[in-house]
């Protein structure tokens, strides 16, 4: 089970360079216009290919992410950071009763959006992308039952399906890991 979890990480690091180089500088997501209306979402060819950015660690939390994508060992401590650490989780919104912002990934698959910080979220959602803040594991524990990708459209970015989600709580809460 954890190697599957971190299979997409570890992809995302073996990505050809030339696939970094085609990355789209502009920010992605839903935002609101003066209208007040959401903008169109993008064509589905658009969505199916995701590039990713690569980024330098800036926090613990990547810094543990970085060490275990790279080096299976080190998945543990990336679980433990996760679930202490704060995390910025992408909404549709602001407001009370706010849903989590589904991303497209490939296989026609939509996750929610967690990032390892709310520079991550600004990076690749556009400045001002709604957001909430908590720690990993009550992000974990409030979209444990849908697909989740976590630091989208960025490198290392890990994808978990509500399975692997609940394992990986399970994993991260025994006190021997």
């Amino acid at each position: 089970m954890q190697r599957r979890v971190f299979l997409t990480a570890l992809m995302a690091l073996a990505a050809p360079a030339s696939a970094l180089a085609q990355a789209a500088d502009a920010p992605i997501g839903r935002r609101r216009s003066s209208s007040g209306s959401p903008p169109p979402a993008p064509p589905a060819a658009q969505t199916e290919t995701i590039m990713l950015r690569p980024i330098e660690p800036a926090n613990a939390l990547e810094r543990a992410f970085m060490a275990a994508a790279q080096d299976e060992t080190m998945r543990p401590a990336f679980r433990r950071a996760l679930l202490d650490s704060q995390v910025a989780v992408a909404t549709t919104g602001t407001g009370d009763n706010v849903r989590p912002l589904l991303v497209p990934l490939s296989g026609g698959v939509r996750a929610a959006a967690i990032f390892t910080s709310p520079q991550r979220i600004d990076a690749v959602m556009g400045e001002n992308a709604p957001m909430l803040l908590m720690t990993g594991r009550e992000a974990l524990m409030r979209l444990r039952r849908q697909h989740i990708v976590i630091n989208y459209r960025l490198m290392p970015m890990l994808t978990l399906d509500p399975d692997d989600v609940q394992h990986f709580l399970a994993i991260t809460t025994e006190p021997s890991q």
